[in-house]
């Protein structure tokens, strides 16, 4: 509506499209968090805003993200997450007792399908999750989980992973529920 934002100095869109993008994103765990640094929820950042904006759907689509984690021990960690779909509903700093909506769906290491739902409270610093991971063979994600953890799947299917709860500034609660069957897991234990 750009009869709007030339006169009136606002900013209102019906919906945005984006398609095909990647984003690298690089994490140095070696390094302090800086507590002077922490970012805000995404509810509070948009309220910042100076302009007044209203966006009620953003719908990207064919997303990929690698990251990448460099560890306190100088390895790295990395996850691909591809054929991701999203929407962002009610992206606004004008008064709204509504939450921002984020909902997604893609693969992990293009294995393991998921679906979650982010729900941005606009007052208070905080949101709501929940997500569903479909079945999978839990082998495919071996050099995923081993980069993060010491561990080795020898065998096991996944039927489904269920998540949901809520995160605060400074903890969060919550439920998982964790489906499978033949499982077989290596654990590499060290001694110190």
């Amino acid at each position: 509506n750009f009869d709007t934002l030339v006169y009136r100095k606002k900013l209102f869109v019906d919906e945005l499209n984006v398609d095909s993008l990647y984003a690298s994103i690089f994490k140095d765990k070696r390094k302090a968090i800086n507590l002077k640094r922490i970012a805000e929820y995404p509810g509070q950042k948009i309220k910042k805003l100076k302009l007044p904006v209203m966006i009620k759907n953003v719908r990207a689509t064919n997303i990929s993200v690698d990251n990448d984690e460099l560890k306190p021990d100088g390895t790295h960690a990395k996850v691909k997450v591809a054929n991701i779909n999203a929407v962002i509903s009610n992206y606004t700093n004008i008064d709204s007792i509504v939450p921002m909506i984020l909902k997604g769906s893609g693969y992990i290491e293009n294995k393991a399908y998921f679906d979650i739902q982010l729900a941005f409270s606009y007052q208070l610093p905080q949101f709501n999750f929940n997500g569903t991971i479909k079945k999978f063979d839990l082998t495919d994600l071996n050099p995923l989980l081993k980069s993060y953890a010491p561990v080795h799947i020898k065998k096991g299917i996944v039927d489904q992973i269920t998540f949901s709860g809520i995160a605060y500034k400074n903890s969060s609660a919550g439920t998982l529920t964790f489906l499978y069957y033949n499982l077989d897991i290596d654990l590499e234990l060290k001694e110190r």
